[in-house]
C-alpha cells in the first residue's frame, strides 16, 4: 500500500506474522497522533489521513502481449513442438494404432496453417555472442538458484535456455526475458555514461514475468495531485514505459538479429489470450501447455526456479478446477446422470492480460523509513487493512 513496495521483487504480497497483531491492541490513538491526523473539522480529518490529495501516489503494472512473426522453420515455437518428445510420442503411439489420426492431423493442421506467420507467446533464439559482455553477466547471474549467493549453483533448468548448432552457442529465451536482456545490452556498453548506467541497471528491475506475458511496472510512482486527479500522471508514466519498451524490442531485433534469423518481435496490448494459443491448449496435453508457455521466471525473483514451480502448480489448480467443477454440479444434482462430456483440462487463464493499480501513501513511506518515528509495520497493515475494508465495498 506504500510506495516503497515497488521493491526487487513486486507482486509478491506475502504477508508475514506479526507479533504484535493479535498478541496486543491496535491503539489507533497512538497511530492518529503518529500520522498527524486532525480531528478539529471535517474538511481537517480528511485532508490529514492517509491516501487523500497530495499525499498519493499511483503505480501500474501492465502485461503485454507478444508474438514473433517468422517462418515455421525459424521460429522457437514451432520447432520446439517438433522436437518435443510429446510430438514424436504422439507420432509413435498414432503409428502403432494407440492414437486417434484425429490428435496428430490436429496439431500438423495448426501449425501448417498459420499462414500469417504468427507465433503468440513464442520464445527466440540467436547467437549468444551477439550479447555485450554486461548483458553476458546479467543472464549467468539470472540462472543462479538464488541471486543473494553469487557463489551458488546454477539453476537445475539452465540448459533450457541454451543450445550448441552449427557450432556457435545459442541462447533460447522469452520476450519477457528479452526486453531486461535489451536493456541490459543497451547500457552495458563500457563507453556508456555511468548515470545512463545506473539508471538503466534500475530500471532492469521493473521488467519481470511469472505467467506468460511479459509484465513490466512503473519506473517512478505518479503523484496523484490535484492537477492529476483524473490519472493524467499515472497515464503518462504508462504511455512512456510502452514507449521504451518498444524500443527495446526493436532493439533486440536488430542487436541480436532476429529480424535477420526471421523472427520479428512484436509486443502490444490486448486482455485476452489468443485464439490460436486457446487452440493449440485444446490440441496439447495440460503439461506441454505449460512446458511451452509458461514463465521461467528468470527476471525479478531471487529463486527463479523456485516461483516458477509456484506458477507451475497455481496452473495445475485452475486446469484441475475445471474436473472438480463436475463433482460439484453432480453433487448438487445438477447434473444428474453420468454421460458428461469432459471439459478440456488445461487452461490458458495465465496468458490474461491485465492493468494492475497500486496506491502509496507518502506519508506512511515516510514515516516508515524513519526508526525513531515510532510507526511500525504492524501500524502499516492496520492501516492498509482499514482503508481496503472501507473502499473495497464500493
Amino acid at each position: 500500500m506504500r510506495q516503497s513496495a515497488y521493491r526487487q521483487e513486486p507482486g509478491v504480497n506475502v504477508v508475514k506474522p506479526l507479533s504484535k497483531v493479535g498478541s496486543e491492541r491496535i491503539d489507533f490513538q497512538r497511530i492518529s497522533e503518529i500520522l498527524g491526523i486532525r480531528f478539529s473539522s471535517p474538511d481537517n480529518f480528511a485532508a490529514s489521513l492517509p491516501f487523500a490529495l497530495d499525499d498519493t501516489t499511483v503505480g501500474i503494472e501492465n502485461e503485454l502481449q507478444t508474438v514473433v512473426n517468422g517462418p515455421m522453420e525459424s521460429v522457437d515455437l514451432p520447432i520446439t513442438i517438433k522436437e518435443s518428445n510429446f510430438y514424436k510420442n504422439m507420432l509413435r503411439n498414432t503409428a502403432s494404432g494407440n492414437t486417434s489420426e484425429h490428435v496428430v492431423n490436429a496439431l500438423e493442421e495448426h501449425l501448417c496453417s498459420n499462414t500469417e506467420q504468427i507465433w503468440e507467446n513464442s520464445w527466440v533464439r540467436f547467437p549468444r555472442h551477439r550479447l555485450s559482455d554486461y548483458a553476458r553477466r546479467v543472464f549467468d547471474e539470472d540462472l543462479l538458484a538464488d541471486k543473494n549467493n553469487p557463489n551458488g549453483p546454477r539453476r537445475q533448468d539452465s540448459c533450457r535456455f541454451s543450445f550448441r548448432t552449427r557450432g556457435q552457442n545459442y541462447l533460447r529465451i522469452p520476450v519477457s526475458y528479452l526486453l531486461k536482456l535489451s536493456l541490459a545490452d543497451a547500457v552495458g556498453d563500457a563507453d556508456s555514461d555511468p548515470l545512463v548506467q545506473k539508471i538503466g541497471q534500475h530500471i532492469m528491475k521493473h521488467f519481470l514475468s511469472d505467467n506468460t506475458s511479459p509484465e513490466v511496472f512503473s519506473f517512478y510512482p505518479a503523484p496523484l495531485e490535484a492537477e492529476y486527479h483524473t490519472g493524467v500522471g499515472a497515464a503518462a508514466e504508462t504511455a512512456k514505459r510502452f514507449l521504451f519498451c518498444q524500443m527495446l524490442v526493436q532493439y533486440a531485433n536488430q542487436k541480436f538479429h532476429l529480424v535477420e534469423h526471421q523472427q520479428e518481435v512484436q509486443i502490444y496490448f490486448s486482455p485476452q489470450p489468443p485464439l490460436r494459443q486457446k487452440i493449440l491448449n485444446s490440441i496439447i496435453s495440460d503439461a506441454f501447455y505449460r512446458e511451452l508457455f509458461m514463465s521461467p521466471c528468470l527476471s525479478g525473483w531471487s529463486q527463479g526456479e523456485t516461483k516458477h514451480g509456484y506458477m507451475v502448480l497455481c496452473h495445475q489448480v485452475l486446469s484441475r478446477s475445471q474436473l472438480n467443477g463436475i463433482k460439484k454440479l453432480k453433487d448438487a444434482n445438477i447434473i444428474n446422470h453420468n454421460l458428461v462430456v469432459l471439459p478440456n483440462i488445461s487452461n490458458t487463464s495465465l496468458a490474461n492480460n491485465g492493468t494492475h493499480v497500486s496506491l502509496g501513501s507518502l506519508k506512511i513511506s515516510r514515516l516508515l523509513s524513519n526508526p525513531k518515528s515510532g510507526f511500525m509495520a504492524e501500524d502499516e497493515k492496520y492501516i492498509g487493512d482499514l482503508v481496503i475494508k472501507i473502499v473495497e465495498p464500493f
